[in-house]
């Protein structure tokens, strides 16, 4: 993977992937404030839902892990608060690129090389952490998001299987789908009618929330005919809206 990173306004960092120009993973106005803007709330909606204490999330590009961990603080932030929740949630992340893979899981654990380019890395982890944890006011002596993603994964209910791609197959349906792929010109097959259709049959749970920071007609018709209620909501900085969307077995 070829990946250059940039500090962007808000002082979290993104990468550039790609050869040539390559593409952004996030708007160079805030990749923190982005991440929080567009998956924060749908994290949040179904984290108070009743999903006997084992809501399922699907993350589609992993990226850097920034939503990952935006995830793991949220349900820190509710267990400091006496709240019996997410006892056995479940998360599955996918990503294309398994050197973002291998390094994300290897700073979990501590065991990221010490190595000029993985200092990059370390650096992106770690600031974002570190905000995440200010944003919902974790005490330094709690759980770190981290460690809780450490947890996750060490008792089988985080799994990182790779790729998505228009053979995959899921062994079960997601009450959360925040979806992060690079935009249609840089992987155009995610965004076709069929693969985005079958997505959707095979892996979003008969009640489930689905966010992206997209909100394209292709997007927007998949959702439409899978039964999901579109919310237009105002996007991040200079973006016009995002989408968030809802479908209830009851409709």
């Amino acid at each position: 993977m070829s990946s250059k990173f940039i500090q962007t306004s808000d002082g979290s960092w993104t990468v550039r992937s790609g050869e040539g120009v390559g593409q952004l993973m996030h708007t160079m106005h805030g990749a923190y404030g982005e991440t929080l803007h567009v998956y924060g709330r749908a994290i949040n909606r179904t984290l108070n839902q009743d999903h006997g204490l084992a809501p399922r999330f699907l993350i589609f590009g992993l990226g850097l892990g920034y939503i990952e961990m935006t995830l793991a603080a949220q349900v820190l932030k509710m267990r400091s608060e006496g709240k019996r929740v997410c006892d056995s949630l479940e998360l599955v992340s996918y990503e294309s690129e398994s050197e973002l893979n291998q390094r994300f899981v290897n700073w979990v654990y501590g065991d990221l090389e010490d190595s000029p380019e993985s200092r990059h890395f370390l650096d992106a982890y770690e600031s974002f952490e570190l905000r995440i944890a200010n944003e919902f006011s974790l005490s330094s002596t709690s759980q770190t998001p981290r460690g809780y993603l450490r947890e996750l994964h060490h008792q089988g209910r985080w799994r990182l299987p790779g790729a998505f791609d228009r053979n995959t197959e899921v062994d079960q349906l997601f009450d959360c789908i925040l979806f992060d792929p690079f935009s249609p010109a840089q992987s155009p097959e995610i965004w076709e009618d069929e693969f985005l259709l079958r997505f959707l049959k095979i892996c979003a749970a008969p009640t489930s929330i689905f966010a992206t920071y997209a909100s394209n007609a292709r997007i927007k018709r998949a959702l439409s005919l899978s039964g999901f209620e579109i919310h237009k909501e105002p996007g991040f900085s200079a973006k016009r809206e995002f989408i968030l969307a809802t479908r209830s077995s009851n409709r």
